[in-house]
């Protein structure tokens, strides 16, 4: 059938096909879809609202009537330039990563565009320019997600008026997890690694640290007594969630030789000519050795099944957590050594794609008994341990 035109609120349009009734807005100047149904009429409604409230308000700024504005903030320029000078911002671990997400929202809204155009329309808008350049969803919804900080922080300091609100951001929702690194994948990128990365990517593998957390990390941190361990303060991790994490025995001897001689402030791992690792440095040494090994980089590319084919650092904290959990530790324990507050991102990190660990709950039942060789690792109590690490 063919398209029939509808009329409602002034600046609102519609057009119905097949039974289906399509919503618009003339907002900035450009007709823009916001979506159908009765949900796309609201946000069309709402988004057109809105440029109306912002036009009254320039005009009674220009006419005298009103002495001051509400909004302090008319443009984009002036809303990130106040959210990312706030000292709590930057002091964020990941101040960085939200500075790498702002470039390529300036890039497409520009530093003028007024508060009002980055309704869904714009925001969809934004996600299929960023999709042509190749990147995946979980990036553009953390850009998102950025853009709803600043939105939010400033509404939240009476920085904003309500009306100039996005009615809501959108997230695309499709969230397929890094995947973990194999046994066989580790043991080839330390067979062409310098040892200087090497010692990380031993690090990496045993504790499931983030690259930022093992770049950071200090003598002082490193507790090798009778309980060892590495201490993360709430400042030292993205959560600022405090945690205890295990030393192996495979990492024990790397972190004795990389702490020796050297002060409780200076950093434990350093390359040839003693300079800090960044995460971009870790990040370019990584594709270096998995190029040199065969190992595929990368996370952008997802096979048939709908699995993550190439690796990036992350991997090497899902890797980790997933042997934790096959090994029979509880997750409780686990949290408090990974410092995921969120049971539901946590969840992520677990990847169980062997049956074998599976065929044990059928084993338990009708032997009585584990189908491992090995026995699942005791469960210590976590407040006797957290006691015991912090007098060591």
């Amino acid at each position: 059938m063919g398209a029939k035109k509808r009329q409602g609120m002034k600046g609102v349009s519609s057009s119905t096909r097949n039974g289906e009734t399509y919503w618009y807005a003339q907002v900035g100047g450009r007709k823009l879809y916001f979506g159908a149904g009765e949900q796309g009429r609201q946000d069309a409604e709402e988004a057109k609202h809105k440029e109306e409230a912002a036009k009254g308000e320039t005009r009674r700024l220009r006419s005298g009537l009103k002495v001051a504005r509400e909004s302090e903030f008319v443009n984009f320029k002036e809303l990130h330039g106040w959210y990312f000078g706030l000292p709590e911002v930057q002091a964020k671990v990941g101040y960085a990563n939200k500075v790498r997400c702002l470039g390529h929202l300036v890039d497409f809204f520009g530093k003028e565009r007024t508060l009002n155009q980055f309704e869904a329309a714009d925001q969809n808008e934004y996600r299929v320019s960023r999709r042509k350049e190749g990147a995946g969803h979980g990036t553009i919804d953390n850009e998102i997600r950025t853009l709803s900080a600043m939105f939010h922080k400033a509404k939240e300091s009476k920085k904003i008026i309500f009306d100039l609100m996005p009615g809501k951001f959108v997230r695309n929702g499709e969230s397929i997890p890094r995947r973990p690194v194999t046994g066989d994948e580790y043991i080839s990128l330390l067979s062409v690694a310098n040892p200087y990365f090497k010692d990380i990517l031993i690090c990496a593998w045993e504790t499931g640290m983030r690259s930022s957390e093992i770049s950071k990390l200090t003598c002082g941190q490193v507790r090798l007594g009778v309980n060892p361990h590495i201490y993360l303060g709430v400042y030292d991790t993205k959560t600022r969630a405090e945690r205890f994490v295990p030393v192996s025995n495979q990492l024990r001897p790397t972190l004795e030789r990389r702490i020796e001689g050297k002060n409780p402030r200076d950093l434990v791992f350093t390359n040839s000519v003693g300079h800090s690792f960044s995460g971009v440095s870790i990040d370019l040494l990584l594709a270096w050795a998995c190029k040199r090994s065969g190992v595929p980089y990368g996370d952008k590319t997802v096979n048939e099944h709908g699995e993550r084919e190439g690796i990036v650092f992350h991997g090497f904290r899902h890797a980790a957590i997933t042997r934790w959990v096959i090994a029979g530790f509880n997750d409780q324990i686990i949290r408090a050594a990974s410092g995921h507050k969120n049971p539901e991102v946590y969840r992520h990190y677990v990847h169980i794609k062997d049956a074998a660990p599976v065929m044990n709950l059928v084993k338990i039942r009708e032997t009585g008994k584990s189908g491992t060789k090995q026995r699942p690792p005791k469960v210590v109590n976590v407040e006797n341990y957290m006691k015991k690490a912090a007098n060591i």
